[in-house]
């Protein structure tokens, strides 16, 4: 019995040590990665960047700030109703797990570094921009937003249709 839990315990210390080391040798020395939901686009009057929940307007000839836009939050995707309660559970599992291994990381990366560096929030569903010069069309999550080029307004938000899951055979 003793010689269980020894080795139960070997065991488990193994997989962290093996875990750590894997978070950390995913961190690299490259460049940090552009935000999540960034992009870029413009009508050749004005550059617009979007990163994260905030819209940029800059002069095209010489990239002054024009305008910034303060970009409402995504709504978390909700559960939906054919998911399986197997199915629900494993995606809460697969939740936990992840944010343990990201709290472990953040813990080893600070021992190392000596700093507290938070983890960048998950990467959206989908971002994007584009214009036709009087309209710039921004893809955000799961809705498509219109904003007029001239003050920077909110015209209108359209909530794109979700996909639907793929039939299945009988």
């Amino acid at each position: 019995m003793r010689l269980f839990r020894i080795s139960n315990i070997a065991l488990m210390f193994f997989m962290l040590l093996i875990s750590a080391a894997g978070a950390f040798a995913q961190q690299g020395n490259g460049p940090p990665p552009p935000p999540p939901g960034a992009g870029l686009c413009t009508d050749g009057q004005s550059l617009f960047v979007m990163t994260g929940d905030t819209l940029y307007q800059y002069s095209a000839a010489d990239l002054v700030l024009v305008t910034t836009v303060a970009l409402p939050k995504l709504a978390p995707p909700t559960d939906s109703d054919n998911q399986t309660q197997t199915s629900k559970f494993m995606a809460r599992w697969a939740e936990k797990v992840k944010s343990i291994r990201s709290q472990v990381s953040s813990k080893i990366s600070s021992d190392v570094s000596g700093d507290n560096q938070t983890q960048p929030p998950p990467p959206q569903q989908g971002s994007g921009l584009c214009t036709d010069g009087t309209y710039l069309f921004m893809l955000r999550g799961h809705s498509l937003q219109q904003y007029t080029v001239a003050d920077m307004t909110l015209v209108k938000s359209v909530d794109l249709p979700k996909p639907e899951p793929p039939p299945t055979a009988d």
